[in-house]
């Protein structure tokens, strides 16, 4: 973990640390240092503005603890085995169970307070890429295996945890990637065939827990090589019927009334991409293509072409994707967003191309993340309902905010702005710039953004 940005809350979190070293019991009712009810543990509760840690006394030899962060009853058999400090990272209610001899023997419950904006993305230090994320403006550096570098893509909050999506890549010069997803700072490799994966999306089942991720995996090679969009179901794949054509993705996923939905594109001809949804297994093609780029042999080994739909929301029964197709009249890429199947070209007349990444709905306005450039200067951006809001900060390449999120009536958006010398990742609060920090030297990006209140 790396601390960058000093911030008013540093006292309270030198108030925090001094609290951990600490023991303190839970708040059960009448009870005593000495009551066998009560189970000790290190963090009291309260509001935290950091990642904090919290260690339990097991009351008696032979005594075993199980705990949940979710407000679910702990059992014998359910919950989890406490083991050793647990690491907490967004707003929960925590409860942990003791039990000897099938009886419970002493208990605590407590409601812990973290505010949270959490970004998901990666930073340079010359030598790799860094998977990492953000919290409260404090970086948060994502393991990777020796010989990998890694790209975080999204974070969500879960039960006091963050889930980040990502993929790992070799750098031991033969090119692998597999997609995986962190909670907190712990790696899960969706890949256990040690093929080539990537993973882009996320969703959480707040019902049960159950991580879902959205990607894309390559099988064969050469003339037999063949590439599926598909989901994983914690770490089960799914496949997505994708067509014949060799090369599919998926990039988006949501959840809505119990279902799984995903977006991305599918290749329909040699150089030709299309947008499409997938309810379920079943595949909705969207109106716009693009086509497929050419690169010199050899190709990358897994990358996601322009043309499609990079997200997807669902809002009072009706399907949302974000992205960008090729604009047939002038040959340029452009950002769009998708309502069904409508399609709502974005103002990119004036533009030498525009990219859409992230939709988000909130009541009757429709918000996409995105970018354009004017042949010289890239321009991070989001439309609101068609209309151009053009973000502080140019860069000298087409750089993107990636994604959005409004809460309160304030637009929060991800991206990164050139200093001169490097990007530096950001996210904007309606027109003012927030920093956040790599090493401070090379180059850093922010993929996304989600705001907890």
């Amino acid at each position: 973990m790396n601390k960058i940005r000093k911030s008013k809350w540093a006292w309270l979190l030198g108030l925090g640390l001094i609290a951990s070293l600490l023991v303190f019991n839970c708040d059960a009712p009448g009870a005593g240092p000495e009551d066998p009810d009560t189970l000790e543990v290190s963090l009291a509760e309260g509001t935290y503005y950091a990642m904090q840690d919290i260690e339990i006394t097991v009351p008696e030899a032979g005594a075993t603890v199980r705990y949940t962060t979710n407000g679910t009853e702990p059992t014998e058999v359910s919950g989890e085995l406490y083991t050793g400090p647990i690491t907490i990272a967004y707003t929960c209610e925590f409860t942990a169970v003791a039990f000897k001899d099938g009886a419970e023997i002493a208990r605590c419950h407590n409601n812990y307070t973290l505010p949270l904006v959490v970004s998901a993305g990666s930073y340079s230090n010359g030598v790799r890429f860094n998977p990492c994320f953000w919290l409260e403006g404090i970086r948060y550096d994502l393991p990777v295996a020796d010989g990998y570098e890694a790209n975080a893509f999204r974070s969500v909050p879960y039960a006091g945890k963050i889930y980040t999506v990502g993929s790992l890549s070799s750098i031991d010069g033969e090119y692998t990637t597999h997609a995986c997803y962190w909670i907190n700072q712990t790696l899960v490799d969706l890949d256990d065939e040690g093929g080539i994966s990537n993973a882009y999306g996320i969703a959480i089942d707040k019902t049960d827990g159950t991580v879902y991720t959205a990607g894309i995996y390559q099988t064969g090679t050469g003339e037999d090589e063949y590439r599926t969009a598909c989901y994983w179901r914690n770490t089960e794949r799914i496949d997505l019927p994708s067509g014949t054509e060799g090369y599919a993705a998926a990039a988006g996923i949501c959840l809505y009334n119990g279902t799984v939905y995903t977006s991305g594109l599918y290749q329909i001809a040699e150089d030709i991409v299309l947008p499409c949804f997938w309810i379920g297994t079943t595949r909705q093609d969207l109106p716009g293509y693009a086509y497929y780029p050419v690169y010199p042999d050899p190709e990358p080994a897994l990358w996601f072409p322009p043309g499609n739909a990079w997200s997807i929301t669902v809002a009072d029964d009706t399907v949302y994707c974000g992205g960008s197709v090729k604009n047939i009249a002038t040959g340029l890429m452009g950002a769009c967003y998708w309502e069904q199947t409508l399609r709502h070209d974005l103002d990119s007349e004036s533009f030498e191309n525009s990219m859409g990444y992230q939709i988000y709905v909130n009541g009757s306005d429709v918000y996409l993340a995105g970018g354009y450039s004017d042949g010289e200067y890239g321009y991070s951006c989001y439309w609101k309902n068609g209309s151009l809001v053009t973000l502080p900060g140019q860069n000298p390449g087409a750089v993107m905010a990636t994604d959005l999120c409004v809460s309160k009536g304030k637009v929060y958006t991800a991206g990164a702005y050139h200093d001169g010398s490097k990007l530096v990742p950001c996210y904007w609060i309606d027109s003012i710039r927030h920093d956040l920090y790599g090493d401070g030297v090379h180059s850093a990006w922010v993929y996304s953004i989600y705001l907890e209140e």
